[in-house]
């Protein structure tokens, strides 16, 4: 199952239409938060399911802050990052205990991920052997674009970030082999 995460896009339809465009044979597009009527307005041209939360910036918006997204037998937990108080400012100790508490809620919805926004800035990490994923922003006028492509197989998953520059040149920034 090859899935495709963006965040915090901020009305950035035509900046999320051509980076998910790029990416072939996807199974599923998932949001997290953060102008989420983005994906629903983009839902109708893409070839697959779409599934999102809430961001702190969804006001009025319907659909959930939490989500957990069965993936080719595994779970993933889909938040925002602002229920976790989630800030790439915080000093190092105050970080590490928030990405905790994102692995403590990951084992109480039995996920074997957590996809979290908020903080516009990419993230992949393995921690207490969950794996933690931002996909970073898709924000108006950013130097940087981003997402996350998951691609989950016999229970492993694989994670990368591509980055696109605004003159959409991609890269993989990040990466963990399933």
């Amino acid at each position: 199952m090859r899935i495709v995460v963006i965040s915090d896009t901020h009305g950035n339809v035509d900046g999320a239409s051509l980076i998910l465009s790029t990416v072939a044979a996807v199974d599923l597009v998932v949001h997290l938060g953060d102008h989420i009527a983005d994906i629903w307005a983009l839902a109708a041209d893409l070839p697959c399911p779409v599934m999102g939360v809430l961001g702190n910036e969804d006001r009025g918006e319907p659909g959930p802050f939490e989500l957990v997204i069965p993936a080719a037998g595994i779970a993933m937990l889909a938040v925002h990052g602002h229920l976790f108080d989630l800030n790439p400012y915080l000093p190092k100790e105050d970080w590490d205990k928030r990405m905790d508490e994102l692995v403590a809620a990951a084992r109480r919805q039995n996920a074997a991920a957590v996809l979290f926004g908020h903080t516009h800035r990419p993230h992949l990490e393995e921690r207490g052997g969950i794996l933690l994923v931002n996909p970073g922003e898709i924000y108006p006028g950013g130097e940087y674009s981003s997402m996350a492509v998951l691609t989950v197989t016999g229970g492993d998953i694989a994670a990368e970030i591509h980055r696109f520059d605004r003159k959409f040149y991609r890269e993989v920034l990040l990466k963990i082999p399933g």
